[in-house]
Order: C-alpha cells, then structure tokens, then sequence
C-alpha cells in the first residue's frame, strides 16, 4: 500500500467519513523501519495504519494475533497496551488509534531535563505486569512462541549478507566474530536460551509511550511471544546506555536543535535505573535466589549492544563512531558484567543476595 492507497483504505473500512474526506484537512506521513506506517491526522484524530514493508513478513500478523486474541484473553495486558480499531486481512494493514499526547522514551529523555524516578518505577511495574501474563510456564499452550534474538546469528550469519549488507555492517560483524569473549557469549546464551514468559521480545525506548496524563503504554508486538523475561530487561537496560553513547559520540558540530538527540550521561539515567530495578524485583518477588541476575542481565545487556552495533553500521561503508563504542562497552559488560552493572548502570549490590539492597 502506497501513501496514497490510504486514504481509501480508511474510507472503505468506515475509520474516515465522506464528509470529513471532503470538508477536513488530512494528512499522512510516512515511516518504515522494520514495517511502513503512516500516521494519519484527521481533523482532531490521529491514527496509525502499519503495513508489513516485506511480502510475507509474519511481523504484523502476530501483532494482530496480540491485538485481537492474546490481549483480550489478559485483562491486565489491556491497561498497558493500545485499544487497536481494525485489521484488513486482504491487505495485511492494521489500524491503531496514534497518541499525539504521548511521546515514546527516547524522544521524552531528549526533551526532559531530568529522568524521574517515578518514571523508572512505572516502567518496573510495567514490565512486571506483562511477564506475568499468563502464570508463566501454565500459559505454553495458549501463547505463541516469540522468536529467538537474531543476534544469535551472528556466529555463523548466512553468505547472502555479502550482498545485502553494507560494508560498514560487515566490518562490525568480523569485529564480533574476532572477539572470543563475545562469540563465547553469543554460543553459551544461544544453548541455555529459556522461553517460559511472555515478552515483548523488542523492548526499546521507541516502543514505550509515556505522559503524565497516561500511563506507560507498550507498541509495536510483532515479536511478541512466549520467550525469556531476561531478554526484555536487558533491552531496555541496554537502550539507556544505548542514549548515552549516541549522544557522546556525536561531534557538538553535528548538533541540530531540532532533531531529537541528547547528550545526557548515563550517570543521569541512575536514579531511574535503580528505581525501575528495585519496582521491577518487588512485583515479581525475585529474591537473592533468581535465576534473573544482574551477572547474566549485564551479559545480556552485552548481546542487545551488539545488534545496536550493526544497526548504527548499516548502510555506512565503514562503521560508525557509535558502532565501535558500542562494541567496546559490550565487551566491557560481556567480560565484566557485575563491574559493569554496578559503575556502568549504576545499580547497587548487596553482599547477601547479589541483587538490590533496599527498595
């Protein structure tokens, strides 16, 4: 569906009047990132209609499959997620209800001059919510499994990838695969992967709505499924320190007013950290005793990086500035995890449970 298609889609469908077609100013924007989207401004409305960017990309049909099966099923899944409006199976488009009011986390760190510690106990509650779903390991035979992380292809990546990836994107690989430390990690994690939760499976700052009038509300579930609850602790983890390379790797001269960046160090991210840690533990009741420890959340802290690492390369003929530091902090996680949660993520210790002292 091209940017012009949409409009008779939502006209068809009923999401747009004749009348307001013809009497209300309508705009439509357009981005593609692993799908297209456009968003649609109608009048006062806004909404979100996604289309798979690739013929036989199963991406928006699971995210149908949440939208319109898994949600209703978990009530509790409903608070934190948007209400969707209609899915055209002939089309494979889904319409979403667009929340102007409500800036993903990304934009609203670059934008805050703070971030609040309230905001990192929501998120903890928020994610204690979902991987709660379904009583865990009781809910395998009603919720799909979510796909494995993708950069556990990168040991032995397919030969396509000389043809289809830049040369930039292929100088990180061989950095990778260079690296014992993290081609160690990729094999030890890839064997001992779990899939026992529900998981959002692409839990990123971009996927994460907040306002002060709304609560946390979570987007984009094309890789949602039954996975390891880990996983999605480590990706929003790895974000945050993510935010701070970004912004210290880029040259003061390159700084444009406005495009959303942020220079913030990740010193300032500490209280909301540990705040979403302790919130996080809290709801779940991990204890001293969890499998969910900050040793292996920093180790796979380091393999979330990694990907980032090859997704700042692509399309570049060499890596970037924020590839290379990215790959070096990955290291540093991958071969001293505890050192790293602790001066890197700034989380506190405990001598006795290896978690936090106090909520």
């Amino acid at each position: 569906m091209q940017a012009g298609q949409v409009l008779p889609y939502l006209l068809e469908a009923g999401f747009i009047s004749q009348r307001e077609a013809v009497f209300t100013g309508i705009k439509v924007d357009t981005s593609v990132r692993k799908n297209t989207s456009y968003q649609v401004k109608v009048g006062d409305r806004h909404l979100l209609v996604k289309q798979p960017k690739l013929n036989g990309d199963p991406g928006i049909e699971r995210e149908v499959e949440f939208y319109f099966s898994i949600r209703e099923k978990f009530e509790r899944l409903r608070a934190i997620s948007l209400q969707p409006l209609g899915y055209g199976s002939s089309g494979s488009w889904l319409v979403l209800p667009f929340l102007n009011d409500a800036p993903d986390l990304r934009q609203f760190h670059a934008r805050a001059r703070y971030a609040p510690v309230r905001l990192g106990r929501e998120i903890g509650r928020t994610l204690a919510v979902l991987h709660d779903t379904g009583g865990g390991k009781r809910a395998a035979g009603t919720l799909p499994p979510a796909p494995a992380p993708w950069v556990f292809m990168l040991r032995a990546p397919d030969v396509s990838i000389l043809e289809t990836e830049s040369g930039g994107s292929l100088a990180v690989l061989k950095r990778i695969q260079a690296n014992e430390h993290l081609r160690a990690l990729i094999d030890h994690t890839s064997i001992h992967w779990v899939s026992h939760e529900f998981c959002h499976g692409d839990l990123r700052l971009d996927n994460l709505l907040y306002s002060r009038e709304r609560a946390l509300i979570l987007v984009d579930w094309e890789l949602c499924g039954l996975g390891w609850a880990a996983w999605d602790v480590a990706c929003l983890l790895a974000n945050y320190v993510e935010v701070w390379v970004n912004g210290a790797t880029r040259p003061a001269s390159l700084e444009d007013s406005k495009k959303i960046q942020t220079r913030k160090n990740i010193v300032s991210f500490k209280p909301l950290l540990v705040a979403f840690w302790s919130e996080y533990r809290h709801h779940r009741r991990l204890d001293g005793g969890s499998t969910l420890s900050p040793h292996l959340l920093a180790q796979l802290v380091a393999l979330r990086m990694l990907q980032s690492a090859l997704e700042y390369s692509q399309g570049s003929p060499v890596p970037t500035r924020e590839s290379i530091m990215l790959l070096t902090v990955a290291t540093r996680f991958a071969t001293r995890p505890v050192e790293s949660w602790v001066h890197i993520l700034g989380i506190p210790m405990s001598p006795l449970t290896g978690t936090m002292s106090e909520r």
